[in-house]
């Protein structure tokens, strides 16, 4: 092969991970990173003595997330379990794609929810950033995927959620401002149960600055505007980090750049 090979299509390469999946072709197929398009990156760096096929179900477990294929997953977790001596918690939050993303990541993006579970259940975390600075919970509630919101939720605590409410990605962005993009109804259910229910939510609220700007930008600002309000929100304290820390815009200015001419 070459040195560095052309990028698999996905007909292709699903070929290529069936053929693998025989015992006589793994070795073969055992992918030393360079002849597939998912080049894995530990967090932490692969000792020498790491078992042979490790590298083959990382890229495995990676793709069959991407798509979408439960069983494929669980048997993928199962081959990745005897063949590696690390504890699965930690080595799901180490796989990962040349982007960061993780395989909980990748079926994130999707809304796999039976695919999310599994990964949860077996340790992985929602809250790990990718290269972009997205974790698995910025990226449900930025595809407005509620049943994967509720998931992670399920399977995490308060004191695991609060923390992340305020982790901004690249584009400065937390989960809340992201939240603000969902219809109002959708926006108080999750608000209730993310902030509500939080031990922090004081100061949460105290500390957010951006939601009720996001909230003015988006469909049907005033009404969510009223809500994060009344939810306790600072309209004095409200200005956009995507401006820049000398140059923000103030909530006052957002509204009228988009010509909304009251606030109730």
């Amino acid at each position: 092969f070459q040195s560095t090979p052309p990028p698999l299509n996905s007909a292709l390469l699903t070929l290529v991970l069936e053929l693998a999946q025989d015992e006589e072709m793994k070795e073969f197929f055992n992918f030393n990173s360079s002849f597939h398009p998912f080049k894995t990156h530990s967090r932490t760096e692969k000792t020498k003595e790491a078992p042979q096929g490790v590298a083959f179900y990382e890229i495995s477990l990676l793709w069959h997330c991407q798509i979408g294929s439960l069983d494929k997953c669980n048997k993928t977790l199962e081959e990745l379990q005897e063949t590696h001596a690390t504890k699965m918690d930690a080595k799901l939050n180490t796989i990962t794609d040349n982007k960061g993303n993780t395989a909980l990541h990748l079926a994130a993006t999707k809304g796999f929810d039976k695919i999310i579970t599994k990964l949860l259940k077996t340790g992985a975390n929602p809250y790990l950033p990718n290269n972009a600075s997205d974790t698995a919970f910025h990226i449900v509630i930025a595809e407005k995927y509620q049943k994967s919101l509720r998931i992670i939720r399920e399977h995490s605590t308060p004191d695991q959620w609060t923390p992340a409410l305020s982790q901004r990605n690249k584009d400065q962005q937390t989960p809340l401002d992201l939240l603000t993009e969902w219809d109002i109804d959708s926006l108080k259910s999750a608000w209730s149960t993310l902030v509500h229910q939080s031990k922090q939510k004081q100061q949460i609220i105290g500390s957010d600055t951006t939601a009720l700007i996001s909230a003015a930008q988006s469909a049907g600002g005033l009404a969510k505007l009223e809500f994060l309000i009344s939810e306790g929100l600072n309209i004095l304290k409200a200005s956009n980090p995507q401006k820049g820390p000398n140059h923000r815009d103030t909530l006052l200015q957002t509204l009228l750049k988009n010509n909304i001419d009251r606030l109730k």
